[in-house]
């Protein structure tokens, strides 16, 4: 997620919410159906960036940067 865009993609929202990539498309797919019945247009395997915050109750632009996680997927002390 380097870049802000209006829609995330599968991978962002697994990285958001710690799940795996067909958990987050089924999770996408899921919203994308409740936006559908309040008669927006959706974009399939995206969902709306904002719809996304608002149903799980995050801000995204609040959210750490991770950018102190090393190669191996963890994140390092630097209080040291």
């Amino acid at each position: 997620m380097k870049n802000y865009s209006v829609f995330l993609k599968p991978t962002d929202v697994a990285e958001i919410i710690s799940v795996s990539i067909p958990t987050a498309y089924r999770i996408i797919r899921l919203l994308n159906e409740e936006l559908q019945e309040k008669g927006f247009v959706i974009k399939s395997g995206r969902i709306n960036r904002k719809y996304f915050e608002e149903r799980y109750g995050i801000s995204l632009s609040e959210m750490p940067d991770d950018t102190s996680k090393n190669d191996k997927g963890g994140t390092e002390d630097v209080s040291a």
